[in-house]
């Protein structure tokens, strides 16, 4: 009876060893399934994670990019206008120094042509004068002439 009893005890804790090995074998499966789930969540979580800091430093490239592709038509802008105001400018200056120069030889024309009336004045007045004298000279030496030929002829009668 003894051995029979230790022989269903024997079974029993072979059946409770094979229970409790097959639970634990279970339970060491369950854990592997879970931490195998939890990297793959972890994995895809983090896939993610850079897929999205991926696509967020794309868009701040191209943020950047549009960016200093405004900016540098703005600058080109500015320099196009600057250069416009400049030439403007340059023209104006050319205009201003082009009418000073053709008033300046207005005035210098006007003077000489002046100077000119003056001088030409000067020279009739001068050639009246010397005509009125030779005119005068030339009728006192007539007189002169006349009044020697009648002593002359006075003389001679």
């Amino acid at each position: 009876a003894l051995c029979n009893e230790s022989k269903v005890l024997e079974g029993a804790l072979c059946n409770k060893s094979r229970v409790l090995e097959g639970a634990l074998c279970n339970k060491s499966r369950v854990l592997e399934g879970a931490l195998c789930n939890k990297s793959r969540v972890l994995e895809g979580a983090l896939c993610n994670k850079s897929r999205v800091l991926e696509g967020a430093l794309c868009n701040e490239s191209r943020v950047l990019e549009s960016a200093l592709c405004n900016e540098s038509k703005v600058l080109e802008g500015a320099l196009c206008n600057k250069s416009r105001v400049l030439e403007g400018a340059l023209c104006n200056e050319s205009r201003v120094l082009e009418s000073a120069l053709c008033d300046k030889s207005r005035v210098l024309e006007g003077g000489l042509c002046n100077k000119s009336r003056v001088l030409e004045c000067a020279l009739c007045n001068e050639s009246k004068v010397l005509e009125g004298a030779l005119c005068n000279e030339s009728r006192v030496l007539e007189s002169a002439l006349c009044n020697e030929s009648k002593v002359l002829e006075g003389a001679l009668c």
